[in-house]
């Protein structure tokens, strides 16, 4: 029997302890819902216990991961973009070309197109920096055109929103430079500091430029007396203001840069004064390892006296020394005296002498070239040269060296051998010496003033081994020619009072070949350009000197030392802590719009453009009547034909046409004599047309400058006279099978020849009418400048 169990015993009573409690009545905690797991730690064992669970907790990892992936991309992309960022004008247009926006030749001709100082802008502005150095070329552009006009500048630079750099900017490099008259210190010392990693071989320049004689206070110092860089001050002497200031440049022989070394403001300067400047000169430049083995003047007396103080002797014959002795190296300093003064000089003795005698006896007459000028102008053509009323009534304007060269030239020669030989007029009888001595002129003018090592003109190339020998022989020839020229009383002209044209030449003639076989021993270098050994480049230094000055080209002595410095700064004169001389790779970016592209159609040209209307223009008959043109005219309209065909070949595509157009042989005789391999001959149609158009032009010169549309008037009463004998080659007329009678190719061939032979004697028919026979401007110019000179 069981026992029965007593509920009131002491072991039966409920527990009051925690531990008790909680075992015997447990509390139930909420289980935690989690329907969006993202990371590992959000998932436990027991939320899988149920397929339901499983499938919810796995779709929404699959989602987690999928939505990483993607930001993960995005940030790839992102990333990519950034190192892909537009910075220069070369990324942008790869991107456009990528985005097929623009085609590959438009690139190729935008990247080709750019400047440096636009490159720079454009660079600076897709960078957008703040503290990055300004380029050279950046650097130049804005020192440049703040040197021209400090408005253009301002207006610049608040359209790029201030890329350029600010005023003050310029003025902090400007006072890097002292520029005080005297040797310039800051250019001998980058002269020394780009001495050390190549040879500088040199050619000194001397010169002077007047200046307005004015005495300025700039609140330091007074400027406008007399200054050699001296310092030097007495208070008991009253120094004279400065009219002239004296510039000495140096012209790099092996490069091609120039830099001026000092400038003298100066009243008058005697021969041994001015000689103690080349030698202080020679020295400087020596301890700043400049080689110099040449010396450029004009042929003032005043500088001719200098260099004898200097040990030269310009006395043509057995003591003939064109040349000094440098004060430290004792090597040969060669003297060159301006080929283009010299030009000049001739060019005024040959016209005041009106005769001059050539070694074989025979006159050379300045009436040859005045008759040649009254000649062409009677006909109104020009026998292929450029001589006018302005090269033969030259005295208002001696100084103008484009007007000496044009008029002793090969051009002028081969016209006067033309009127003289071939057409035989009685009145250029006797012309061949004046002929031959504009070409001796000519040539030795070329052999001065080669600019190009490849030039394809016979005279005009290079000193180099190839040509040396045979412009050696030349030049002894020319030498031995105007050494014995002789004055109308037979006094020869190197020793007469207006020997220093001719003298000078003589001069520069021996010396250019001195001096090529003295750098080509003694140096690197294996050819010599003549135009380094010139003048110009110190007139074109005096050029921009003036031209800032606006219409002030006569500036103070104060104005001089600011424009100096300027210009020293503005060649890249500077000193170190303020260099700026990062380079940047750099393109420009243009503007350009998408032009529409027309479908290829047969046409020799574009008659769109086409301006002859037949129907609106009533045609004269009166022109079937013969204008006489003599042989003359038919010679240099024959030589304009060619001309024409070398302007319209370019734009043709058709063979059978080119063919048409172009002979081998030519029936003008002004063509053969001028022709030295590269002229074009026009074939006998395109000739007989060009003789229609002047006679056309002539008959209606007179109102030339009346009717109106005066283009398409004479290109249709030209249009006129053209019969059917032009162009009627048999290849012609199979050419014009598949085309409509109206707008062929042998239509459209006429109308375009006819068009640019109209246009070029409409062009000087202009020319003529803006022709002064007195041109005063430059003569009371210098008549201002130099006043009581």
């Amino acid at each position: 029997m069981v026992a029965a169990v007593d509920v009131t015993s002491k072991e039966c009573e409920p527990s009051t302890s925690t531990s008790d409690q909680r075992c015997l009545y447990p509390i139930p905690t909420k289980r935690r819902r989690i329907y969006n797991a993202r990371y590992i730690g959000d998932v436990r064992v027991e939320d899988l216990e149920s397929p339901r669970r499983r499938k919810r907790f796995w779709f929404s990892a699959v989602t987690t991961i999928k939505n990483q992936r993607l930001e993960i991309k995005a940030l790839k992309q992102k990333n990519k973009r950034l190192q892909l960022k537009v910075t220069n004008m070369n990324s942008l247009l790869i991107h456009l070309r990528n985005k097929k926006l623009i085609t590959n030749n438009t690139q190729d001709l935008l990247m080709n197109l750019s400047s440096d100082a636009l490159q720079q802008i454009v660079t600076r502005k897709l960078q957008n920096p703040t503290t990055k150095k300004y380029s050279p070329s950046l650097r130049a552009f804005a020192l440049t055109l703040q040197f021209y006009s400090s408005k253009a500048y301002n207006y610049v630079r608040k359209t790029f929103q201030n890329v350029l750099p600010h005023p003050a900017t310029l003025r902090k490099w400007y006072t890097v430079v002292d520029a005080k008259p005297g040797f310039t210190k800051e250019a001998f010392d980058v002269l020394q500091l780009h001495s050390k990693n190549n040879n500088v071989i040199c050619n000194l320049v001397v010169d002077e430029m007047a200046i307005m004689q004015k005495v300025e206070w700039d609140g330091k110092q007074f400027h406008g007396f007399v200054d050699i860089g001296t310092n030097y001050c007495n208070e008991d002497d009253y120094l004279p203001e400065a009219r002239n200031v004296l510039v000495l440049m140096l012209v790099a022989l092996n490069s091609n840069w120039k830099i001026p070394v000092g400038y003298f403001l100066i009243s008058s300067l005697d021969a041994q004064q001015r000689s103690n400047l080349i030698q202080h000169c020679l020295k400087l430049c020596h301890e700043s390892n400049v080689k110099i083995y040449s010396l450029t003047f004009d042929g003032a007396a005043v500088n001719i006296a200098m260099c004898t103080e200097l040990g030269a002797c310009f006395k043509y014959g057995q003591t003939f020394k064109p040349y000094i002795y440098h004060p430290t190296t004792k090597e040969k300093i060669y003297v060159m005296w301006d080929a283009c003064h010299m030009l000049k000089l001739i060019r005024n003795t040959f016209c005041d002498k009106n005769t001059i005698q050539d070694p074989a006896g025979n006159l050379i007459k300045w009436d040859f070239l005045s008759k040649l000028q009254n000649y062409q102008e009677r006909e109104g053509l020009h026998a292929a040269n450029k001589l006018s009323n302005r090269h033969i009534n030259f005295k208002n304007e001696k100084m103008n060296v484009k007007l000496a060269a044009q008029t002793l030239s090969s051009s002028v020669a081969s016209a006067l051998l033309y009127c003289e030989k071939q057409i035989k007029l009685p009145e250029f009888q006797g012309a061949e010496s004046t002929a031959y001595f504009c070409e001796i002129i000519n040539n030795a003018f070329d052999l001065l003033n080669s600019r190009n090592k490849f030039s394809k003109k016979e005279f005009n190339q290079c000193m180099s081994q190839t040509t040396c020998e045979a412009y050696i022989q030349y030049i002894n020839g020319c030498i031995k020619y105007i050494a014995q020229l002789k004055t109308s009383d037979n006094m020869l002209l190197i020793n007469s009072t207006r020997k220093t044209g001719f003298l000078g030449i003589i001069i520069c003639l021996t010396n250019l070949i001195d001096i090529y076989k003295t750098l080509i021993q003694k140096t690197s270098m294996t050819y010599l350009l003549s135009y380094k050994l010139s003048q110009d480049h110190l007139e074109v230094f005096f050029s921009a000197v003036r031209s800032y000055g606006g219409n002030s080209n006569n500036p103070t002595a104060l104005q001089f030392l600011r424009i100096y410095k300027r210009m020293l700064v503005r060649h890249e004169v500077w000193g170190s802590q303020f260099g700026n001389c990062i380079d940047y790779q750099s393109v420009t970016i243009l503007h350009v719009t998408s032009a529409h592209v027309r479908e290829p159609v047969d046409y020799l040209i574009d008659t769109s453009t086409l301006e002859i209307d037949h129907d609106d223009i009533t045609l004269d008959h009166a022109y079937h009547d013969s204008f006489g043109l003599n042989p003359y005219i038919n010679d240099v309209v024959g030589y304009m034909s060619g001309f024409v065909v070398r302007k319209v070949r370019k734009g043709l595509d058709c063979e059978i046409c080119l063919n048409d157009i172009v002979s081998k042989d030519s029936s003008s005789l002004l063509i053969n004599i001028k022709d030295r391999g590269g002229l074009t001959k026009a074939s006998k149609d395109v000739h007989r047309l060009c003789l229609l158009c002047e006679r056309v032009c002539r008959q209606t010169e007179a109102c030339i400058f009346v009717k109106n549309n005066i283009k398409l008037y004479l290109a249709c009463q030209t249009k006129f006279l053209v019969d059917s004998n032009i162009f009627s080659s048999f290849a012609m007329q199979q050419h014009m099978l598949n085309q409509t009678v109206l707008n062929n190719h042998r239509n459209q061939l006429i109308d375009v020849i006819i068009q640019t032979y109209i246009n070029i004697r409409l062009h000087y028919f202009a020319k003529l009418a803006s022709e002064r026979e007195n041109r005063i401007r430059k003569f009371y110019n210098h008549l201002t400048l130099f006043k009581n000179e």
